[in-house]
């Protein structure tokens, strides 16, 4: 279906389930491998929309990412580093470094 929409801006009418329900992967296998051949033309058709699908799949993804991203910023700059209450703010030594033996086993 993505390789018949042929503007780039009509993949977008694809629900977002729709788009991360395609196995790529398998996709590809079956279009490398088809049961019966497939015309060049039919072939490369599939290969761009597959293309698209995982394009799209990036863009759900990157757009997950980075929201969850600002969220996360938002609500730590929410806490205040003043607000805690750290009785020791050091940590000792041996705690943060390794002894001088360094010998593999």
């Amino acid at each position: 279906l993505a390789a018949t929409l042929e503007p780039r801006s009509r993949i977008n009418k694809l629900s977002k389930k729709e788009v991360n329900g395609v196995n790529i992967v398998k996709s590809c296998k079956d279009i490398s491998q088809p049961v019966e051949p497939f015309t060049l033309r039919f072939s490369s058709n599939l290969m761009v929309g597959v293309t698209r699908v995982y394009s799209q799949q990036y863009n759900f993804d990157y757009s997950d990412v980075s929201n969850t991203w600002v969220r996360l910023k938002r609500d730590l700059a929410a806490v205040q580093s003043e607000n805690l209450d750290m009785v020791d703010p050091g940590a000792k030594i041996n705690a943060i470094t390794f002894g001088y033996d360094l010998t593999i086993e």
